[in-house]
């Protein structure tokens, strides 16, 4: 009757432990939404904070066109984490040149 006692109350603990596997708990910001660009139509700009180690090389401040940038997330001054890659030569943006040459971003996920 003890060792059902005991395994019952290492079972409810177990049960009991709650675990965090949310992944935006775990994510730090690591941009922000700045505004719509000049010249590439609709399209967002955000700058990724200096704190964040993977920017890829830039001239411009951290600031890139974000490509795929979801509609909820347009909301200027808006703190938020992206992963993003490189864009293919398709997918590059044909922007008109009349405001700084931001480079650009190809962004996979928002949170």
């Amino acid at each position: 009757m003890k060792s059902f006692f005991l395994t019952f109350l290492l079972f409810f603990i177990l049960l009991s432990c709650s675990n965090n596997n949310d992944s935006s708990d775990n994510l730090n910001n690591n941009a922000k939404v700045l505004r719509v660009g000049m010249d590439c139509g609709n399209t967002y700009l955000v700058k990724f904070f200096d704190s964040y180690s993977n920017i890829p090389q830039n001239t411009a401040q951290n600031t890139f066109y974000a490509i795929n940038l979801p509609e909820e997330y347009k909301i200027e001054n808006l703190e938020i984490h992206i992963n993003y890659r490189l864009p293919n030569e398709n997918e590059i943006l044909n922007c008109t040149s009349e405001d700084i040459a931001y480079p650009q971003i190809y962004i996979e996920n928002v949170e």
